[in-house]
């Protein structure tokens, strides 16, 4: 995380993945993307009683494609003056799956967001989208960067 040791977090946009006609993961009557819902409505209510500056994509089951993803993102951060390449953008879905095609969460690569910092917290082995920095250590080492910028 070299390029965000001199950055404080400005504001932490949430996406609950999947939603509307995506269900995601089902399985013993449980979709995936009605607990990605919950479990981000409840990060983003923390975030707001702890102070840090946060939005989120979606607050109820609708539909976004991937671009309508990064739109949504973009447009949050843009509105508060932050700019695309500015960010740090964190998945753990950069691997490759065969030669050119990667994860769900190579979308976020864009060329307006090309020049922000890319980071993925999997330990799976294989190629990445040029760019994109492998820290390992799962969603808590995302969390751990945001703890640490709140203590700037």
């Amino acid at each position: 995380m070299n390029n965000n040791e001199d950055r404080a977090v400005r504001k932490v946009i949430i996406d609950p993945g999947h939603g509307g006609t995506d269900a995601g993961a089902t399985g013993n009557n449980l979709l995936e993307k009605d607990y990605n819902l919950l479990i981000s409505k409840y990060m983003y209510d923390r975030f707001k009683q702890l102070g840090i500056p946060v939005a989120i994509t979606r607050d109820s089951d609708t539909t976004l494609s991937p671009t309508d993803r990064v739109n949504t993102i973009l447009n949050k951060f843009e509105s508060e003056g932050i700019k695309a390449e500015e960010c740090s953008y964190w998945g753990d879905e950069y691997v490759g799956i065969e030669d050119g095609l990667f994860g769900s969460d190579s979308f976020m690569k864009t060329e307006k967001t090309k020049n922000g910092d890319f980071y993925d917290v999997s330990s799976l082995e294989g190629s990445r989208p040029e760019n994109v920095e492998v820290l390992g250590g799962g969603v808590s080492t995302f969390v751990n960067f945001l703890i640490e910028q709140g203590k700037r």
